[in-house]
């Protein structure tokens, strides 16, 4: 995985984002600007964002006192169309260039997977909106393999961003159109992966119980959860791009070192896998 392959993710910032964050503090604005400029200065160019994420400001200040419009590329999210409506479409977007201080955007794409119909309906409409912001990659944000159909018969979209670890592999082996790219996130599953301690408050019991299992098998077997992710993700296809979260510059640079570990052992992998069975590991249900 090259660092040039590599996404900031930053759902986390400022927020409390993700499974393994709920009991913590908020990260703050002095550790997210650390945090991005190590990713800078290791070549992290690409910050993955959203309007909903209400932290575009803060990036947007970093960006402007640190003169990096042109070195930062930022892929924005327009929020699920359950809860805007059409017209505003554009005005958000406008708004978000305001908030981080840039001129255009490197991708943008719908975050919720049920307005593909809506698309699929308004092509005009979007393609308008392209035209208008001037971005070469337009996508949606996944979670079922089979929205894939209707997808394909939308030219307009050019990118996808779907889930990958080693209990998510459903889009591993997919065929992708020509020139389609397609950009990883959920390697850790919200830190659920790579945090012993989590919230269990939204969980049921087997995956509280497979989760507890999951870290007594890996201290047994003196594995690294976080280098036993990046190994499987390394071993297996190679995509455009991957999303990764994280809470300090400390686990950024476990990330930087970790993720060119390629051995990943089969049987473990297998003997995990079978830890979580009948376990609920689909995040949008915790």
């Amino acid at each position: 995985m090259e660092n040039k392959k590599i996404i900031l993710g930053t759902a986390q910032f400022l927020n409390q984002y993700g499974i393994a964050n709920i009991n913590q503090k908020k990260i703050s604005k002095n550790t997210f600007y650390k945090i991005l400029n190590l990713s800078l200065k290791n070549g992290i160019k690409i910050l993955d964002t959203a309007n909903t994420y209400n932290n575009e400001k803060e990036i947007g200040n970093f960006i402007k006192a640190n003169r990096v419009e042109k070195k930062i590329k930022i892929v924005t999210k327009i929020p699920s169309l359950k809860i805007i409506k059409k017209k505003n479409i554009t005005k958000i977007l406008e708004k978000s260039l305001k908030n981080l201080n840039i001129k255009k955007f490197h991708t943008i794409f719908f975050h919720d997977q049920n307005d593909i119909d809506f698309i699929l309906e308004n092509k005009f409409f979007f393609q308008k909106i392209k035209k208008e912001f001037g971005y070469p990659n337009f996508g949606i944000s996944l979670y079922d393999k089979r929205v894939l159909k209707k997808i394909d018969k939308i030219n307009l979209i050019n990118c996808i961003q779907v889930p990958l670890n080693f209990l998510n592999d459903d889009f591993l082996k997919l065929k992708y159109k020509k020139n389609f790219k397609v950009f990883v996130r959920s390697i850790f599953l919200q830190g659920f992966l790579i945090n012993e301690k989590i919230n269990y408050k939204n969980l049921d019991k087997k995956t509280i119980s497979a989760h507890k299992k999951y870290f007594i098998y890996l201290k047994k077997n003196n594995i690294d959860p976080l280098k036993f992710c990046l190994s499987f993700i390394n071993s297996v296809r190679k995509f455009d791009h991957y999303i990764l979260g994280t809470n300090s510059t400390s686990q950024l640079k476990e990330i930087l070192q970790a993720k060119r570990s390629l051995n990943i052992d089969l049987i473990k992998l297998n003997e995990i896998r079978s830890l979580f069975k009948n376990s609920t590991l689909d995040p949008r249900k915790w």
